[in-house]
């Protein structure tokens, strides 16, 4: 039983939080079929509240899953960037924990209800052009840029290794994404 579960928790790891057209789509989904229920409870009497409810509930936590894994790779890749270097005797402290934690709910809020599908891996980048498999992570449509980095600055249509990098380049106005 437990080899199951960890197989299917390993899965949907891998699998969930990594396509922005899922994220978007279950998003809408779970945001349209709420106010959807509450009209159905109202018009159809014979109802109840439980059952009208299931389906928006559940699409609500399909996108909260989404929401969940994607911010927590975001979390591993910008604690490993921004953390003090243990070598230099410093451990990283509370505002500096809330600062990453806060950067990451950002990003993966802004990941999992904006981000534009154009971040998918493995999609056409332009006509006649795909991510190749040493790049799988980014791939921005306009640019015809496929990316091997973590994070992609789409109005320069580069790729950056660093968070740092990407979000100096892109400057303030600059949408800078993830790409794992």
């Amino acid at each position: 039983m437990r080899d199951r579960i960890a197989r299917l928790f390993a899965y949907l790891t891998s699998n969930t939080g990594r396509c922005p057209t899922c994220m978007k789509t279950a998003f809408l989904a779970a945001a349209m079929s709420w106010p959807a229920a509450l009209a159905l409870g109202a018009l159809w009497s014979g109802a109840s509240l439980g059952t009208v409810m299931l389906l928006p509930l559940a699409l609500t936590a399909l996108w909260g899953l989404h929401l969940v894994v994607y911010t927590r790779r975001l979390w591993r890749l910008l604690w490993a960037e921004y953390r003090p270097a243990p070598a230099a005797g410093v451990s990283a402290g509370r505002r500096q924990a809330l600062r990453i934690g806060l950067m990451s709910v950002g990003l993966g809020l802004a990941g999992a209800v904006w981000l534009p599908g154009a971040a998918r891996a493995g999609s056409p980048c332009g006509t006649g052009k795909s991510c190749p498999n040493s790049a799988p992570n980014c791939c921005s449509r306009s640019q015809g840029k496929c990316c091997s980095g973590n994070w992609a600055c789409w109005h320069l249509g580069r790729c950056f290794a660093a968070h740092a990098d990407a979000r100096k380049a892109c400057g303030q106005k600059g949408n800078v994404v993830a790409c794992s």
